[in-house]
């Protein structure tokens, strides 16, 4: 009906009305490309950016910069050529990797040399400061947080901010890595903290970008063609298992840092990931067929968190994993995976 509404009014619009509404969108476009630092979100809205301010003026003076902010998306090589990523992961790669190497038996030579210079990465990637105008474009706070890439367009993400946050106090726990004066102030960890309360929605689970604002009625009109439930933001198993994950390891390094709204945050989380499993144990992720991927993120926070490893919510999702190894070996997502998987947890079920 609202569609229809929408449609006979395109027939006796307001000229005016609509030059107000497209100014209106005009000025948000501009926000972005100047907070993003002209490199937008991904490369897909810096070129439509860039494509809506030409069309409002070929010779607009924004229009400049933000093509040749949209290069730093670029990527080239002499066997592909040029191409453009559609995103970049520095932030969670060296998180990733900072967790790897302290796996090692000891940190020493290299070793130390890599966390070292992985900690400076990740101290210099934490937003420090607030963007100006925040709350009038409708952004929540970005202080304190980190982005997938390396900061630069500041658009910061809970579990990006999780895994930097745990990988920064992996660091100051290594022995002979950093000295004190060289760690990260607690004024900052505080600040991270704080950023992942705020994308904690009201179900427990965590959200990406933002939290959580309206409701579902808002995805019936969404206008796009290719995404689905992208109106509003949701509860993810992944984030959640990182932020929870995260938040536990603050509150073991630093006890007295937001102790209570912390506490009742990995309570809530808890709880949400206990009501995300499925029946056969599977955890559904976001991105895609990838169970595997939930499930890793899922069981870690839990287990960070004190569920010990004989609770039935690991023990499931042990059983799906088991259930879901392919003939090679290895591990693949794929929607044959995933009915295999499910139909060879139901048989243990019953056997048991």
């Amino acid at each position: 009906m609202a569609f229809a509404a929408i449609n006979a009014h395109e027939r006796i619009h307001s000229r005016r009305r609509r030059r107000r509404a497209l100014d209106h969108c005009f000025a948000r476009i501009l926000f972005e490309q100047q907070a993003s630092r002209y490199q937008g979100l991904s490369p897909v809205n810096a070129l439509l950016n860039c494509l809506a301010i030409w069309a409002t003026d070929p010779a607009h003076p924004e229009l400049e910069p933000s093509l040749a902010g949209l290069e730093a998306w670029k990527w080239q090589d002499e066997d592909a050529g040029r191409r453009y990523a559609g995103a970049r992961s520095q932030t969670w790669d060296t998180a990733f990797a900072v967790h790897a190497l302290r796996a090692l038996p000891e940190c020493s030579g290299a070793t130390a040399a890599a966390l070292r210079r992985a900690h400076g990465f990740l101290r210099d990637g934490q937003l420090t400061s607030e963007l100006s105008g925040f709350r009038k474009e409708y952004r929540d706070p970005s202080l304190g947080g980190w982005c997938f890439s390396d900061g630069r367009h500041r658009w910061t993400v809970s579990d990006c901010t999780a895994e930097a946050l745990s990988a920064v106090l992996a660091i100051h726990e290594a022995p002979g890595v950093l000295a004190p004066t060289e760690r990260m102030e607690e004024e900052r960890l505080g600040q991270a903290v704080v950023f992942l309360l705020s994308r904690q929605n009201r179900d427990g689970g965590f959200a990406t970008y933002e939290r959580r604002r309206g409701g579902p009625l808002l995805e019936r009109l969404n206008p796009s063609e290719m995404f689905t439930r992208c109106m509003t933001e949701q509860s993810y198993v992944e984030c959640t298992g990182s932020a929870i994950a995260a938040l536990a390891h603050v509150r073991g390094t630093h006890p007295r840092l937001h102790r209570a709204a912390v506490d009742r945050a990995i309570r809530r989380g808890v709880q949400f990931l206990r009501r995300a499993q499925r029946s056969d144990g599977g955890y559904p992720g976001f991105w895609g067929i990838n169970f595997t991927y939930a499930i890793f993120h899922a069981v870690r926070g839990l287990r960070a968190c004190g569920v010990p490893a004989a609770d039935p919510v690991p023990t499931r999702a042990a059983q799906w994993l088991i259930g879901a190894q392919r003939s090679d070996g290895g591990w693949g997502s794929t929607t044959r995976a995933v009915s295999r998987a499910a139909t060879s947890s139901t048989r243990r079920a019953r056997w048991s």
